[in-house]
Formats: C-alpha cells, structure tokens, sequence
C-alpha cells in the first residue's frame, strides 16, 4: 500500500521550478537590445565618441528599482531553497544486503558463509554484553537484519524475493513523495489555496490577456496605432514634400503618445528649453520653418517637431526630460516612416515613397533634408567633423574633392578614415530572367537579378589596374556565372548564401540595408516592390565585368499579359547613407509563346496532366482541362465494357 509524504526536500524543487519561470524571464529582461556582437568601427573622433556613448549607456541601463530589488530577493529564495534542497537528506533508502553485512559486492557464497559465521559469534545475542544506552531489542533486532541479508544472498527463496521486491520479506510498504508543502495540502488552509488559484486563473491571467489582446487589436501590422495608421493614410499625399512628412511623422508621435496614454512634462524648465530649441531652429530654417511650423498646430505635435529639426540640424537638447524623448522619437521613427511608406506604396505613388526611403538616411545621419540635385554636397555632411562651409566650395559632392579642399588635417583624416569603412552600393549588372526559359511569355513570373557589391568610396591609393580577360577566359566565366545564375534562381531565396570569406558591413552598429523596386520609366509609379536586402559583400578582385564575384539577389514579379517591349526603371535606396541611390534603365521584351522553339514547346506538351483526385486535377476540371482518371476507375470502365458485350451476345443468342 502506497504512503504519500509531503516532507522532505521534494518541496523545494516545486518551490525551485515556481522561482525558475519568474526568475529567468525577469533576469533576460535586463538583457540590453543592444548588438551583442562587438562591432569595429572606424577610428574616427566621432565613432570613438559614439562607442564611448554606448558603452555608457548599456552600463547605465539597469538601474537600482523596485524591478531590480524584487529580482535580486527572488534570487536570494532560490538559493536558499536550493541549498535546503541539496543539503536535505532523502529517506528513501534500496535495501543492499552486502552493505548490511559489510562485504564487496559480488562476494562469493563461500565467502559470504565464513564472514557470516564471524558476525554470528560477534553480534548473536548471548554472546553481547550490553553497554550504555543498548538494549537486548537493538541487539536482537540488528542480529535479525543480518540474518536477512545473509540469507537474501544464500537462500534461493529469499534471493527470489530480493530480486522481484526488493525486500528478502517480499512486497513491501513504499513511500511516495509529493513535491508540494504539506501546508498546502491541509484542510484549514484549502481556502487560501482556493483564494490563490481563483486570483490566478480568474484576475491576473484574464487581465495579462485582455491587456495583450485589446494592445495587439489596437495595433497594425507595421506595428503603430490605428489611430496613426488612419492619420498617415489620410495625411499623405502623392507629392508630399520631405518637409511635411517630417511634420506628418511629428503628428503620427504624438497621436501614438495620445492613444497609449503616455504623459508629457510641461514643466516651465522644459517649456523655456523647448522655446529656446524652437527659436534657433528658426533663425536656421528662416521661412522655411514658418511653412512647416504651420501644419503642426497640436502643442504635442509641435513639440516633436521641434526634437526631430533639433535632431535633424545637429542641436544640443540640454533639458534631460527633452533629451529622453528625443531619443525615444528617433528609435520610434522607423517603425512610423514603413506605417507611412505602406500608404504611399498601397497607391503605387513613387516620389513620396522614395522621399519616405530618403527620410530613413536623413534621420540616421542627422541631416537636414535638401534636394541632392540642387546641393549634391549635403551628403558629405554625413562624414565626421564636417560643416556646411567646408562642403561650400565642393560641387560635385565627391570625397576625393572634399578632402582637396579641408584645410584641417584632424577633419581630413576623420574624413578619410569613414570614407575607407563605408564603402558604397554598386550594380555590377542587371537582368530579367524566367527560370527554365530562354524568352519571357506573358504572365510568367519574371526575375530581376542583379549582382551587388560594396566598393570603396575613395580609390585605394596603390591598387594596380585590373587586367582585361581573354576570350577564352571571357566564354568560362561567362558560363560560370550563366551555372551560379541559374542554380541561385532555382532556390527559394532571395539573396545567395554568403561565402564565408566575403566580407559584409555588418561591422557597424547599424546594419546598412538597401531597398530595390521596378517603376515606370518616367519613374512616377511603382510596378513592383520595394524589397529590402542587406549583407551586401566588399568587393574583392575584379569589379566589373562577367568575372566580378558580388552576390546575386532577386525580385520576383509577373510579365505583363500583352506582347511588347516595356520599359521599367530599377532603383536602389540605401536606408543609411546620405546620396546613394542607384537608377538602371531596363527593358522588358515579352513575346509570344509561338517563339519558343519546337523542342521547348515539346519540352511544355510533355507535362502529363493532373491526377484527378488531386487538388491540381480538381481545379483544371472545373476549368474544364484535361485530367488523368485513376487507375481503378479506368478498370471498373472496362469490366462494364465487358459486362456490356456479354449481354449483348446473351440477347443476340436469345433472339436466334
């Protein structure tokens, strides 16, 4: 008959296994979203100083709280308990007669009889003389046990006991722990338990859900508020200017501080901070501001306004309250701008999408936007050290010509130092392919590939000019690359694996990444995309031509239903840097399935058709095609047929 004992240290590893699924959530949870990965940026001033920052600010970001001491007191419980639970002795004991008797395991039965023969003389109870504090029972009772133990090894009915049981007694008694706290389990404490499990189940779960599920309802896809989703939706337009969706993102901030009910400090300090900010933004922008100013008319909304310009035009906030929630717009931003480019792309509109792309870089390298067409320099102030002066006299917003120009040497170097650890995109070629087909025909599903790499964006001082191939070696890598072409394409991916020995620009803090997507020649509309892809490897070897390695990447699409030469536009973003976009003009030749040679098309004929049990089969029938009958079906047709015949000879022999 079962025991069930509720002392013991079985307790603690429930106490343990309650603490563990607090615990290791709650400790992850100080974890920083930082990169874990340590990063090599180059060693210019104004990286060392960011590097600087980080650190700073990782260290910074677990702070003594509530959280923190509720933490560090849960850890003290665990390892009391743990420590009661290893130090607590178990009572549960495996009957071992060899211990018993004081013998090795495996001792032989003539040697278990002498040894047996030396106990009985020393431990029998007329030949004990009692001591201190013994009785005749002890001594009777310890002489019985090993009598037991020697005849569980000796006696062949006792072995069998032994071996089935466990016991030279046979079935015994056993005792089973349960891992709960016996004050649990009492009857006068059942409905404080019931008080537990009723706030439980029927308080804190339905709340964490109901917050969870009323949060995530309230929310789309692109991860912002309804209520901003509706704004940006109704608020942006097809030519929108950067500067009024910057103002349109300020709105979006503040609607999402509205809608998640989160408070704004409107103290004096911060309102004088603020006012300052806004007036030297003022002088800097000139009317320019007094256009934008006005399409922001909520204080919130014009308060972001203020710290994304003040980000924008490199101004000091002083004020921490400021300075917090101008670091908590920045890291919001992204999330807001892909809310908005999903607006703008849900219309196929072009300039404001790719004005939203721009508005990405801008943010990143905090300048204030301006058309690049007009001031191809502004890009350059993305490099450190860097002002408008000095980008003054600089007209083909080249780094070569930059560093011509810089009269201080410590810029110059600066300068030169981020030039040569931030490379640029480059298209090494571009095509349209179909997988498995030479033309493309209409409505079939169209790639564009295209190779990338990054090159340095100041030529290596050095580097020795690359050699023009053979013809021979020309048609072999010609032919390689046609074989990595279409292996890569008959994968599900979109980008090709990386070499291990390619370098990428994963060393930043800040994964650069690019956008690509087809438009219309005049370049107003999108076709297709944008798709975004990174890892981008640096060049190695050749640059050019069919023998540059790069990585292949591709964008699926389908061809237009009619027959004729399209032309499309491919353009490339880059989400981090300042002024390199990338434009290739490609056409699009789609032709008639009539110009597929005899082999090709016999190559298409031979494709059996579907099975017609098979979902392929079920949908060509009720498209009415051909579909292949089960084998069963096509043998019960035929012993109809047969059936049929027999009766017809029947009624023929009848009538003669």
């Amino acid at each position: 008959m079962a025991q069930y004992n509720y002392e013991g240290g079985l307790a603690s590893y429930f106490i343990l296994t309650f603490l563990s699924l607090v615990l290791i959530p709650l400790t992850l949870s100080f974890k920083s979203s930082g990169p874990t990965k340590k990063t090599v940026s180059c060693k210019c001033p104004e990286c060392t100083k960011k590097e600087e920052k980080l650190k700073k600010s990782g260290v910074s970001s677990v702070k003594l709280g509530p959280k923190l001491l509720v933490t560090i007191a849960l850890w003290a419980v665990f390892g009391a308990v743990a420590y009661n639970a290893a130090t607590t002795k178990s009572d549960t004991k495996i009957y071992n007669p060899f211990e018993i008797l004081g013998i090795k395991a495996g001792t032989s039965e003539k040697d278990i009889k002498r040894h047996y023969k030396k106990l009985s003389v020393k431990f029998h109870p007329d030949k004990v003389k009692l001591v201190a504090n013994q009785t005749m029972e002890s001594v009777a009772a310890h002489f019985v046990e090993l009598t037991k133990a020697y005849k569980s090894l000796t006696d062949e009915t006792v072995r069998q006991n032994l071996e089935q049981y466990g016991h030279p007694d046979g079935k015994q008694e056993f005792s089973v722990g349960i891992a709960i706290p016996k004050w649990v389990v009492e009857g006068k404490n059942s409905m404080f338990v019931l008080a537990f499990y009723g706030a439980i189940f029927m308080g804190i779960l339905p709340l964490v859900v109901g917050r969870w599920w009323f949060g995530s309802r309230g929310l789309t896809k692109d991860g912002v508020h309804g209520n901003t989703a509706s704004l940006f939706f109704k608020g942006v337009t097809e030519d929108a200017s950067i500067d009024f969706l910057v103002s349109l993102l300020s709105r979006g901030f503040s609607a999402e501080q509205k809608a998640f009910s989160r408070k704004v400090a409107h103290t004096p300090a911060v309102e004088d901070d603020l006012n300052g900010l806004e007036t030297e933004i003022k002088v800097l922008l000139g009317p320019r501001w007094s256009t934008v100013a006005q399409t922001a008319k909520v204080p919130e909304a014009r308060r972001a306004l203020v710290l994304l310009y003040a980000h924008l035009l490199r101004l000091p906030v002083n004020n921490d309250v400021l300075r917090k929630e101008q670091a908590t717009l920045i890291l919001r931003a992204p999330t807001l701008l892909t809310s908005l480019l999903t607006m703008t792309l849900s219309r196929n509109w072009a300039a404001s999408s790719l004005q939203l792309m721009h508005l990405h870089a801008y943010l990143a390298q905090a300048i204030l936007p301006s058309p690049l067409i007009e001031s191809p320099s502004t890009a350059l102030l993305q490099y450190p050290n860097v002002k408008k002066e000095d980008t003054a006299v600089v007209r083909s917003g080249e780094v070569s010509e930059l560093l011509s120009n810089l009269s201080d040497k410590d810029v110059a170097s600066g300068v030169r130092a981020a030039a040569a650890n931030s490379g640029k995109l480059d298209i090494i070629d571009a095509k349209f392919k179909v997988i498995g087909e030479r033309i493309v025909t209409p409505n079939a599903i169209v790639n564009l590939l295209f190779r990338a790499q990054v090159i340095p964006r100041i030529k290596p001082e050095g580097k020795e000019k690359e050699t023009e191939l053979s013809v021979e070696e020309a048609k072999a890598a010609a032919k390689a690359l046609d074989e990595r072409e279409n292996a890569f394409l008959a994968t599900r991916h979109e980008t090709e694996p990386l070499d291990d020995e390619a370098t990428d620009l994963t060393k930043f803090n800040r994964k650069p990444s690019w956008w690509v997507m087809i438009c219309n020649q005049p370049g107003d509309k999108i076709i297709f995309g944008p798709q975004k892809f990174s890892d981008v490897p640096e060049a190695s070897g050749s640059t050019s031509g069919v023998d540059a390695k790069g990585r292949l990447y591709k964008l699926q699409f389908q061809s237009p239903p009619q027959v004729g030469t399209y032309a499309f536009r491919a353009v490339f973003v880059s989400d981090t840097f300042v002024g390199d976009d990338l434009a290739m003009d490609l056409s699009l030749t789609v032709e008639d399935v009539s110009a597929l040679t005899s082999e090709e098309a016999g190559a298409e004929d031979e494709i059996s058709d579907p099975d017609e049990d098979t979902l392929a089969g079920q949908m060509a029938a009720m498209r009415g095609g051909a579909v292949k009958r089960r084998a069963d079906d096509e043998s019960e047709d035929e012993s109809d047929t047969d059936g049929d015949e027999s009766d017809s000879s029947d009624d023929s022999s009848d009538d003669d």
